[in-house]
């Protein structure tokens, strides 16, 4: 008798421990997608399981940089050719949130203006990255007009690799194509004031341009 109580006992002890495993496991998982809901768009880009840099996008998290890199820019990532990279200038928006302000694109390897930017947001930026499926297309966008923007992009052809990568940040980052990509960098470009950029002392020795 005592040994069919004790053998109750121990069962329910047994019992009640799962019980509380479970729950900790249950709460932790819960936690995890809480932090995930909670996540910037930016945290979400780094975390994506899939190779951005098939898209001209290859995740950077330092601020490594070339002597036209704005002053404080936040880097967030490269386009893996003639050092052209892609960042945040919070000085010229610290009104706003790093994703919420304009993205530029850096190109060391430019004839005339390094510095350029090609979206309003974040957000924004993705989604003509997926529109396009190049951002080397954002880039360049600016200096073509439309009829040569048009032809270029007869050339621009995703393949099945790059087609993963454009479903998952569509699925996880929650985008929407945007294919008004043209008109929208064109206007951005033509609005801006490029005398706002800042930039280093070693910029200016570099070019030979005098501080105004």
């Amino acid at each position: 008798m005592k040994s069919n109580i004790f053998t109750l006992i121990n069962s329910l002890i047994f019992m009640a421990g799962m019980a509380a495993v479970f729950s900790i496991q249950s709460c932790s998982s819960k936690a995890q997608e809480a932090q995930r809901a909670e996540a910037s768009l930016l945290q979400k880009f780094y975390h994506l399981n899939s190779d951005t840099g098939l898209l001209g996008l290859a995740k950077q998290e330092t601020n490594d940089g070339y002597f036209c890199t704005p002053v404080g820019a936040e880097v967030f990532a490269r386009l893996g050719v003639d050092g052209i990279h892609f960042c945040f200038i919070p000085s010229l928006q610290p009104d706003r949130s790093l994703e919420q302000g304009m993205v530029y694109a850096v190109n060391p390897m430019a004839p005339d203006q390094y510095v350029k930017p090609v979206a309003n947001n974040l957000k924004e930026f993705l989604e003509m990255v997926i529109a396009c499926g190049d951002a080397g297309v954002l880039e360049q966008a600016g200096a073509m007009d439309r009829k040569k923007y048009d032809l270029f992009m007869e050339e621009v052809e995703a393949s099945a690799e790059m087609k993963e990568v454009i479903d998952e940040m569509t699925t996880e980052l929650e985008l929407k194509p945007e294919d008004n990509l043209f008109d929208i960098i064109h206007s951005i470009q033509e609005k801006f004031d490029y005398n706002l950029i800042p930039f280093s002392e070693e910029y200016y020795e570099t070019t030979g341009i005098e501080r105004e």
